[in-house]
């Protein structure tokens, strides 16, 4: 009976032990002679961003689907006016040149680069050469005073041919709410054209000629006929520049003709309530 007790114990002590060394992870060592492994990292790659835009200025291509070859670039340098006015009036402003550029926008994108398009495959069709178009524009401020903020704005474009065309346009604002400032609202009655394109006129036989050719032999009747009311700006002179871009009045030679006419000239058809802001406060930026 002892005996069968012993085995009893026995064969159960022994069966601990298998089970205690079963119960143990089995632990894998590395040769002493192989280096362990690092674990590894994934690092996910971020996209390329494009390059950033430059304050106020929008820059783009586009390109014909077919063959990548461009149709169009574009360079824009917006105003930037922040530092002039306070926020109520930027704000103003600023919506004012965001709706004008998408205008500009939609219009590049959309006929301009039509244009271009149908121009390059009729070269092709040809055996001639194409060159982009391209659209270029610039500002800079003329006049900052007290009550008024005028900003001078050129566009250079290219739509094919032997020269580009140049045009010189205008805003005036009123600092005090950001508001823009129409020519007719600085003049009294309707008449104030006539005595503008008398001036002009006159300027334009001072000048004399700008090219072989000179102005236009109907010069006179065009300064009436091709005047853009809104091509206008100010200076801190003070006086009124009005703008006619180029082939208006003369030549290519001779580019986008401005003339400047001191706003002393105008004085008896000023509204009164502009001879204060722009006769008598002339702090030119």
């Amino acid at each position: 009976m002892n005996r069968c007790k012993t085995c009893f114990l026995t064969i159960g002590l022994l069966m601990a032990i298998l089970v205690e060394g079963c119960a143990q992870p089995k632990t894998e060592q590395a040769p002493a002679d192989v280096p362990q492994k690092a674990p590894e990292v994934i690092t996910e790659e971020p996209e390329k961003q494009p390059e950033a835009e430059k304050e106020g200025v929008e820059q783009f291509e586009l390109k014909d689907d077919t063959d990548g070859a461009v149709l169009l670039q574009v360079e824009v340098h917006k105003p930037q006016l922040a530092e002039y006015v306070d926020k109520g009036a930027y704000s103003n402003i600023k919506k004012y040149y965001d709706n004008l550029y998408a205008k500009e926008r939609t219009w590049w994108k959309g006929e301009l680069a039509s244009f271009a398009q149908e121009d390059r495959e009729a070269r092709q069709q040809d055996g001639g050469g194409f060159e982009p178009y391209q659209v270029r524009e610039n500002y800079e401020v003329t006049c900052n005073n007290d009550e008024f903020l005028s900003v001078r704005r050129t566009s250079d474009t290219y739509t094919g041919g032997a020269h580009g065309n140049q045009t010189v346009m205008g805003e005036t604002f009123r600092k005090a709410d950001g508001s823009q400032v129409m020519l007719g609202d600085l003049f009294t009655g309707e008449g104030y054209q006539e005595t503008l394109f008398d001036i002009v006129r006159g300027q334009m036989v001072a000048r004399g000629p700008y090219s072989q050719t000179g102005y236009y032999e109907n010069a006179d009747q065009l300064v009436a006929d091709t005047f853009d009311p809104a091509a206008f700006y100010v200076t801190g002179d003070p006086a009124l520049v009005l703008a006619y871009a180029t082939y208006t009045l003369a030549p290519y030679a001779a580019g986008p003709q401005e003339f400047t006419i001191p706003f002393s000239e105008l004085a008896d058809i000023l509204k009164p309530e502009y001879i204060q802001g722009i006769l008598q406060i002339n702090k030119a930026s």
